[in-house]
């Protein structure tokens, strides 16, 4: 069965992909798998309008929608299980433990000129020349919550790679998608 996951849009943001178009929430095996609107790095009179819309899909998707870490929920990187054996989050959990997600996911909303103009433009420029690798730290996160929530494979975002990831530890597998829309036969 195909499966369709969004993830990392960055919309509002300056590095933003993509557009809202994108988005089929009545499509029951379509997940949102966060930091598709980004209140992190909006223009802060983009606030309300981004809330409002973060909002409006997280009723529309029901337990299908998992914030990321941009949407500062103040939450944590919750989990949906598709199947008995996948679950989809986030993966800010995974890439920067419990405690930094969580701090970070309560930050204040909106940022000023010059952390969009310059400090979100570098780091993206500096990400598209460079892919993150997955820690053993990672791995043994990732490892520790699949046998927590008994799955044998997690598909997450977050980290931004050029292509999809798939890492293979101790039977289990941790995929990372890259930024957008992805298909995957389920």
């Amino acid at each position: 069965m195909k499966f369709k996951f969004i993830n990392d849009l960055h919309l509002y943001a300056p590095n933003a992909i993509l557009d809202e178009s994108v988005f089929s929430p009545s499509n029951s095996r379509e997940f949102y798998l966060g930091d598709n609107y980004d209140l992190a790095n909006c223009k802060k009179s983009d606030v309300k309008e981004v809330q409002d819309k973060v909002t409006k899909l997280k009723r529309l998707y029901g337990g299908r929608f998992i914030s990321g870490n941009h949407e500062r929920q103040s939450d944590s990187d919750s989990f949906a299980k598709i199947n008995n054996d996948v679950a989809v989050m986030h993966g800010d959990h995974i890439f920067w433990g419990e405690e930094k997600s969580k701090d970070y996911r309560s930050k204040p909303h909106g940022a000023g000129f010059l952390k969009r103009g310059l400090w979100v433009n570098a780091l993206e420029a500096i990400e598209n020349g460079y892919d993150r690798k997955i820690s053993d730290k990672d791995l043994d996160r990732f490892f520790d919550f699949a046998l927590k929530i008994n799955v044998k494979r997690i598909i997450v975002g977050h980290l931004h790679p050029s292509k999809q990831l798939d890492v293979e530890c101790s039977g289990r597998v941790l995929t990372v998608l890259k930024r957008g829309a992805t298909e995957l036969e389920l």
